[in-house]
């Protein structure tokens, strides 16, 4: 999570212990919470930037009028990646900056876990694939996207396409966005997204708009820790 504990203070961000899992996924944006956290790290002002929490104890809700903190900016929730990155198995979520290189949106009969497609559907009917008992109707769609590293196929649901088509100017109804005239408006565009591996496959659970001056600082330090790595590791090898 990212907490601030108020609006001029630093942005602290909030790792749940497994113990109280339960309780994190029940804050909503905007609440505010009482908690026993540990501290983790602090800037150059000897701010709090980074907690552990172990538990929460009181939770004041009140998330009607705040907006969830973007994917786009620091902190960031999950570590950024680049595509030739995911190959690490360990990786089960992060955030990307892509570009996108094509979108499609298909409806089918199939799977609601692992979206296998089956031409059958009912509430009463396995999936032959993940053995699991929910099928029906799906609007399903498929983008393609890269980066410098390399191109990914990645699954997305009908609520992070709404996300991405609004973020490209198409309105709730306005669903034409597969039209020829229309792909210039996101073909080869760039946007921050939040994938997730689910079933053997990487599926976009949210995005954002990109923020340049953010991504740069993010590389520039990124690039600052594998240079002071590198260096580390030739001395050591010289020792």
């Amino acid at each position: 999570m990212i907490l601030q504990e108020s609006e001029d203070s630093a942005l602290i961000l909030a790792i749940c212990s497994y113990e109280c899992y339960k309780s994190c996924e029940k804050v909503k944006f905007g609440d505010r919470i009482e908690i026993e956290a540990e501290i983790m790290k602090k800037n150059d002002s000897n701010e709090v930037t980074k907690i552990w929490i172990d538990t929460i104890q009181k939770t004041e809700k009140d998330g009607q009028d705040f907006a969830p903190h973007s994917i786009a900016s620091m902190p960031f929730c999950n570590k950024p990646r680049f595509i030739h990155e995911l190959s690490n198995v360990d990786i089960k979520k992060t955030v990307l900056q892509a570009t996108i290189l094509d979108l499609k949106m298909t409806v089918y009969e199939g799977c609601v876990h692992c979206q296998h497609v089956m031409k059958t559907v009912s509430s009463k009917a396995f999936c032959p694939k993940c053995k699991r008992k929910i099928g029906r109707d799906m609007t399903f769609g498929k983008m393609r996207v890269m980066d410098f590293s390399g191109q990914l196929y990645v699954n997305v649901k009908t609520e992070a396409m709404k996300k991405i088509l609004d973020i490209f100017g198409f309105a709730d109804d306005q669903w034409n966005f597969s039209e020829p005239r229309e792909r210039a408006n996101y073909i080869f565009q760039n946007i921050m997204l939040e994938i997730e591996m689910e079933s053997d496959e990487w599926e976009c659970t949210d995005a954002a708009e990109m923020n340049w001056d953010v991504h740069a600082k993010y590389l520039e330090k990124k690039e600052e820790k594998e240079n002071r790595r590198e260096e580390e590791e030739v001395q050591a090898r010289a020792e």
